[in-house]
């Protein structure tokens, strides 16, 4: 089954007035809001609302990069990741980071399921910020990869399957 890809236009603008909550994406089944949170290097969910995430969010991979001043140097480049609690009832042999990268790349994984995929990307140098110094500038670069289902329980144990019939005709 081929995944829907979900554009949505989110910007790197701030919520509620925080330079540093960016929001990310939007689930395509509900009104949850996904927003990363640049200074404690965290995902946020529903930031004005502050209600929980909803079922739908199954899984994002994020990576933040804090630039230099002078974007000649990185200060620091870290991962962020979020896993349903529905990835909680996987086998412990099943490498789902490992699917979910073949997943993004499109190499030869294909979950039975409906599934949604969603990608943000924000390059401060594409930004057109001012390099001179200004405490207000965020030089952030900030990639992430989200997948929104109907069901986790059914998107992940179709992950799952999908993995079991690859390692049999590896075999």
């Amino acid at each position: 089954m081929q995944a829907r890809s979900h554009k949505l236009a989110v910007g790197a603008a701030s919520i509620e007035g925080e330079r540093m909550i960016h929001q990310i994406g939007k689930c395509p089944y509900c009104e949850t809001v996904i927003a990363a949170d640049w200074v404690n290097s965290k995902f946020v969910f529903n930031p004005d609302s502050h209600h929980p995430v909803c079922e739908h969010v199954a899984y994002i991979d994020g990576r933040i990069t804090y630039w230099g001043k002078d974007f000649t140097q990185v200060d620091c480049t870290m991962g962020l990741l979020y896993e349903s609690v529905e990835a909680l009832n996987l086998r412990d042999e099943f490498d789902l980071r490992g699917y979910m990268s073949r997943l993004r790349d499109q190499d030869k994984v294909n979950p039975q399921v409906e599934y949604v995929t969603s990608k943000f990307r924000r390059d401060c140098r594409e930004a057109g910020l001012p390099t001179e110094k200004d405490e207000h500038n965020d030089f952030v670069d900030f990639d992430a990869w989200l997948v929104f289902t109907k069901d986790a329980s059914s998107f992940f144990q179709a992950c799952e399957d999908d993995w079991d019939s690859l390692q049999t005709s590896c075999e």
